[in-house]
């Protein structure tokens, strides 16, 4: 198995394809990555910026260039020994009728061979819906849309079908259609194996299974062999030919059984590294009988991020953010009512299709009291919102105590929720926790079915609830609003930190270890800023208290109240501080990419406005107001107090990216780097972080570091530090860090993790840990919560600062040192001094050779 040594991942898309991929291999293979990680490459819906609305999973899209382009990457990667992970997505696959499959089902409906290909719930049916798949595309109801004539006989293709502006549907064969009419009769419409229906129908009902709560995403059934071999052929065969080397599984929460899936794949796709697309809560375990490497490392994010936020600042920040949004925000309060509003407002057909199943079992077992639907469904619907964890993972073949725990451990907080329930939950609880009484080859899968039903609804409800709607609501700290984060801890000891990091290189050494991914709500250096606020949490009061008293004037009044809220506001000048670009050149820019995040923001958060139900009057309040503050004038005074406070934020902020950065590529597990993040990463939640990369920059920078380095690297590192605000040092380090674990793979891969302990005036100030293989060790040593020690624009290092702060550790580890960054050597002594390691750079990792 080739386990990468350090993977980028490149987001593909029309305007950057397999030529453009091709023509930075050189770029990214003399920055030290080992392997590219690539986003979806098969055929999408046209114009797909992502990648993940698949149409054809067995070809190459054809937007992201030709077989010719494809070859040039594929030859680069090759000629530079490089491996290729690949983003496969098993779980969905886009709801149009370009998608030659679908098109086939819509137009035979159960007598189509792929029929079973697709999580289509035929045995759901009313008179209504009989034999038919949902079909909800149209942008009002049917009696309006054919009112209109909007629906209209199409013949261009050469046989008849449905047309609806842009989308088409087939005809069953049998329909009553000529080449003379153009207008759509309600009899030709009944008789097709679909149902064209408002788009928000399925709000209250809805019989295929979809990628969250999106309509135009159909569900895959992977768990049918036929299925799974269709859509991974292409996969299989680009594994054989030695093109992908490994596989990242996306949202492996989706499918019916995970575990059954992975089984089945590394059986077909053989000794190949694979990592799945999964949220571990911190206190959850990935579980140990899955055949892969690991996650592709939120975990490692959070981890990693917390502790550069200074818990001990935790009490100021609530009670602050509680008086500044004049609501008193319970977390776990906050969590279940937005959980509530996935499930009422988006999700309220799938419960109903789990009642559906539910009524069955109950139907089928005499040995269940009868008992009222609406008070089943209530039942249902409280034990998915107090889910804590996105989902359980039972089968009829396994179940582990821990599954089981978080189970109980709902139906307990919901029954606290809701009295006089009791029969109720008992019959939730003995479907789910069993042991199943019935032997019935029929009632065990009836069973089998609400279980993996239940468990796949409840992972959607956790996604939206959580990472889609509470995350833009609780804004007491925002840099630990992150996909797979929990909010509710203000940051994570060193202690967890290093419990984390030796559990994950004994049990997952090669899981990937992120700091930003395509999924992340913000860059990784916009939380490095943030977390310095955790450290002034005074000063940061007294600037958000003067900033709004300043901008008061500048919002609008709605309603009777000023828009945008408080709870807005105070996003709003969160991202300010951690998304401002250093360059003021760039400010244009940037307001624009603020308005369109603070847009998605409130959307998001489905207070103010949604995506279903935009409220035009509050997000044009919004955007007014981010022209007003951010417009460059003389007599602007908050923009004058702004950015001097915002200039020292981030000038901490470059020392925790430094920190996080050689810290990510020195712990246990794959360092990853999204796209473009060799440099300041100050992107915001998607599509701002799939804006275009500027290689030819990065490239020239590189040629330029890598030419001075070798000639006088003292010289060039007091240049990167004196310029440290282009990112030229970021970039530094990443090219060192990584060469450096080219060249000693076996001890990053292999070898232990071992917390060092810091002594003297400033060891909270420390974080250090070694890793040894062997004969060999390499040390890394960064600072963090550095606003106490150092003035603004100051560089944390020399003796005047650390003074008496050292390292402690085995006398084993005492060999001749070298500081791998600055190439210095270290005299052999008893203790390393703090001030000695970083006499001269931000950060150190000394190596044993």
């Amino acid at each position: 198995m080739r386990i990468p040594i350090s993977t980028y991942r490149l987001q593909f898309n029309p305007k950057f394809g397999f030529r453009n991929a091709g023509d930075i291999i050189d770029y990214l293979a003399e920055l030290g990555i080992s392997d590219i990680y690539a986003s979806p490459i098969f055929k999408t819906r046209k114009g797909s910026q992502h990648g993940y609305d698949i149409i054809d999973p067995n070809k190459l899209n054809p937007e992201l260039g030709s077989e010719e382009d494809f070859d040039h990457l594929v030859k680069n990667v090759r000629n530079h020994e490089m491996g290729w992970l690949q983003d496969i997505v098993p779980n969905h696959i886009a709801y149009d009728c370009e998608n030659e499959l679908l098109f086939d089902v819509l137009k035979k409906g159960k007598d189509s061979q792929y029929a079973d290909f697709f999580d289509i719930r035929w045995d759901y049916t009313d008179d209504e819906f009989e034999g038919k798949i949902l079909a909800p595309f149209l942008g009002k109801p049917l009696s309006q849309v054919q009112q209109q004539g909007e629906i209209k006989l199409d013949y261009t293709d050469g046989e008849p079908c449905v047309r609806y502006y842009e989308k088409k549907f087939p005809l069953r064969s049998t329909s009553h259609a000529t080449s003379k009419i153009s207008q759509i009769s309600d009899r030709i419409l009944s008789e097709q194996f679909y149902k064209l229906t408002f788009w928000q129908e399925t709000q209250k009902r809805v019989n295929y299974r979809r990628f969250f709560y999106l309509n135009d995403y159909i569900a895959l059934k992977t768990e049918n062999e036929n299925a799974f071999d269709y859509i991974h052929d292409f996969i299989f065969r680009l594994i054989n030919e030695n093109i992908f080397t490994g596989l990242r599984i996306d949202h492996i929460d989706g499918l019916q059984s995970p575990v059954d899936y992975l089984h089945r794949l590394r059986e077909k796709a053989g000794d190949i590294y694979v990592v799945i697309e999964k949220i571990i809560a911190l206190d959850e375990s990935l579980p140990d009988n899955w055949p892969i490497q690991g996650t592709s490392g939120y975990d490692f994010l959070n981890f990693l991020n917390g502790i550069f936020c200074k818990s001990n600042t935790e009490a100021e920040f609530t009670q602050f953010y509680n008086k500044i949004s004049g609501t008193q925000f319970l977390y776990d309060d906050l969590l279940y009512e937005k959980k509530k509003l996935i499930i009422e407002k988006y999700m309220s057909g799938d419960l109903d299709y789990l009642l559906y199943i539910l009524k069955k079992i109950i139907g089928q077992n005499d040995l269940y009291k009868v008992t009222t639907i609406p008070r089943l469904r209530t039942v249902l619907f409280e034990t998915l919102a107090h889910f804590s964890v996105y989902r359980t993972y039972i089968t009829a073949n396994m179940q582990n105590q821990e599954d089981l725990l978080y189970i109980k451990e709902a139906i307990t907080k919901a029954k606290q929720n809701i009295s006089n329930y009791q029969e109720e939950f008992e019959i939730i609880s003995r479907i789910l926790l069993g042991p199943h009484i019935n032997t019935e080859e029929d009632k065990i899968k009836l069973t089998a079915n609400f279980v993996s039903s239940f468990q796949q609804l409840s992972s959607t409800v956790m996604a939206k609830g959580f990472e889609d709607t509470f995350l833009y609501n609780y804004n007491r700290f925002v840099g630990l609003n992150e996909v797979g984060g929990d909010p509710k801890r203000f940051g994570v000891s060193l202690d967890q930190f290093h419990g984390f990091n030796k559990e994950r290189a004994n049990k997952w050494p090669n899981a990937m270890s992120a700091t930003a991914t395509h999924d992340t709500k913000r860059g990784e250096d916009v939380r490095a800023r943030l977390n310095v606020l955790s450290e002034i949490p005074q000063l940061w009061q007294s600037k958000i208290y003067k900033w709004m008293k300043i901008n008061k004037h500048k919002k609008k009044k709605i309603k009777g109240k000023y828009a945008p809220d408080k709870n807005d506001e105070y996003l709003l000048y969160q991202t300010l501080a951690g998304a401002f670009p250093f360059q003021e050149e760039q400010i244009g820019e940037f307001k624009k990419r603020l308005k369109n995040y603070i847009l998605k923001a409130v959307r998001e958060a489905k207070v103010h406005s949604t995506w279903i139900e935009p409220d035009i009057e509050y997000e044009d309040a919004c955007t007014d107001f981010i022209s007003e503050i951010l417009e460059t004038t003389q007599d602007n005074e908050f923009l004058d107090d702004f950015i001097p406070f915002q200039k020292t934020i981030a000038s901490f902020g470059i020392f925790n990216s430094l920190s996080q950065t050689l810290i990510k590529i020195t712990s246990p597990g794959v360092p990853d780097f999204y796209q473009g993040s060799e440099l300041w990463d100050l992107n915001l939640v998607d599509p701002d972080n799939r804006r275009p990369v500027d290689y030819n920059r990065r490239k020239q920078l590189l040629s330029e570091i890598q030419t001075k380095a070798s000639k006088d690297l003292p010289g060039l590192i007091n240049e990167l530090l004196a310029t440290k605000e282009d990112g030229r040092i970021k970039l530094f380090l990443t090219w060192k860090a990584l060469n450096l674990r080219k060249r000693f793979t076996n001890l990053f891969q292999k070898g232990d993790y071992r917390p060092l302990e810091v002594q003297g005036h400033l060891k909270n100030q420390v974080i250090a840990f070694a890793r040894v293989y062997e004969n060999q060790f390499m040390i890394t040593i960064t600072p963090r919560f550095l606003t106490q020690i150092i003035p603004a624009n100051h560089l944390p290092i020399g003796k005047e600062l650390w003074k008496d702060t050292a390292l402690v550790f085995d006398s084993e580890l005492m060999y001749g040192m070298k500081n791998c960054i600055t190439e210095e050597s270290l005299r052999r002594k008893n203790k390393i001094y703090i001030a000695e390691a970083l006499a001269n750079f931000p950060v150190c990792l000394l190596s044993s050779n």
